[in-house]
């Protein structure tokens, strides 16, 4: 088997190319791509990594992945209307899921049979800002965090006649938590939403034929007491010089389903909530220091390691999950670009 690791590096315009081997990750060059390119995603089969670029204009980038040297090669690019934060794909590959912060939308893009972007697209306004939008795991909904009101949606996913996704569900958070990134349980019965700005979880039990989400819980997902952090304020209430506040980026759910992972940026941890087989409602375990300022991080496919950037780190840094506790070892670590921003994994045979 070969892995291949992919980076944005926003500042830098490029996509820093890398192979685990074992205990090893090798850089094996950077493709240049264009300024502030941020999220990625991999297409379902391994043979294509898109990527948007967050600066006018915008566009999304498709490369095809060499499955031997894990060399990335331009094929086109895609104009769109607006910047993106996050990327997905759905699970026939029939669609490309985008979420846009900054002019309150999420899109979808008609992939065609070689993968590049089709003419069709759907756009779903908003009314805040939009940092997700993912499939669920039957490929049937598709679900939206609306990070400027503090509401998840859910809509029914779309086919080739549609004009429009119909929504079928909302929740509202309290006040100013800023729901940002969400995770499926494997079994598509739950679903994890973790809010930025007080670092919490909330559980969601999900029905599968109605859309519908029902909160179970909401947990910790860091000890912010502890840590010295108070509660984080949205951007458009950031000062600085500011006391440590709480700044939560990405959550991954491990291969196993046993460990639910949170990066806190200020205090630069990741955390790990344990989920037992008989509870589905996480409960904090613990967390190991990491990359400076961690944004986006990646569990590979087998739950063996994890890889995480750092927004003001100079490099990747790969991470042996403790099979018995969830705990990161640091491994190794391989230089990148300016503004790391995005981390993506992909395995060939």
């Amino acid at each position: 088997m070969k892995r291949f690791i992919y980076l944005s590096n926003a500042e830098s315009g490029t996509i820093s190319r890398y192979q685990q081997q074992g205990k090893q990750l090798i850089h094996l060059g950077n493709t240049d791509v264009g300024n502030l390119v941020m999220p990625m995603v991999v297409s379902r089969d391994g043979h294509y990594l898109y990527a948007a670029l967050h600066q006018a204009p915008y566009c999304i980038v498709r490369l095809a992945i060499d499955p031997k040297s894990g060399d990335l090669t331009e094929l086109d690019r895609t104009p769109q209307a607006v910047s993106m934060v996050n990327l997905d794909v759905d699970h026939n590959s029939h669609w490309l899921l985008s979420a846009s912060f900054d002019h309150n939308m999420a899109t979808l893009n008609r992939l065609e049979d070689d993968g590049s972007l089709g003419a069709k697209n759907i756009t779903i306004p908003l009314e805040g800002h939009c940092h997700a939008f993912n499939i669920s795991p039957d490929n049937q909904w598709l679900v939206a965090t609306e990070f400027g009101q503090d509401r998840v949606n859910v809509y029914r996913h779309v086919d080739d006649s549609d004009h429009q996704a119909a929504l079928v569900h909302q929740y509202s958070f309290a006040r100013e938590s800023g729901p940002r990134h969400l995770v499926f349980s494997a079994c598509g019965q739950f679903i994890y939403v973790l809010c930025e700005m007080i670092a919490s979880v909330n559980v969601f039990a999900f029905d599968s034929e109605t859309g519908a989400m029902t909160l179970i819980d909401e947990v910790e997902a860091a000890p912010l007491e502890m840590l010295g952090l108070e509660k984080g304020l949205p951007p458009e209430k950031r000062v600085v010089p500011d006391v440590p506040r709480t700044w939560a980026a990405d959550i991954q759910l491990s291969a196993d389903g046993r460990y639910l992972y949170v990066s806190e940026r200020t205090t630069s941890i990741i955390s790990r909530l344990e989920i037992t087989a008989n509870d589905p409602v996480p409960r904090y375990s613990g967390y190991d220091h990491v990359v400076t300022q961690p944004r986006s991080f990646a569990l590979t496919h087998d739950g063996q390691y994890l890889l995480a950037s750092g927004e003001l780190s100079d490099h990747l840094a790969l991470y042996q999950i403790d099979a018995q506790t969830g705990q990161l070892n640091e491994l190794d670590r391989a230089p990148c670009g300016a503004n790391p921003a995005w981390v993506s994994v992909v395995d060939f045979p």
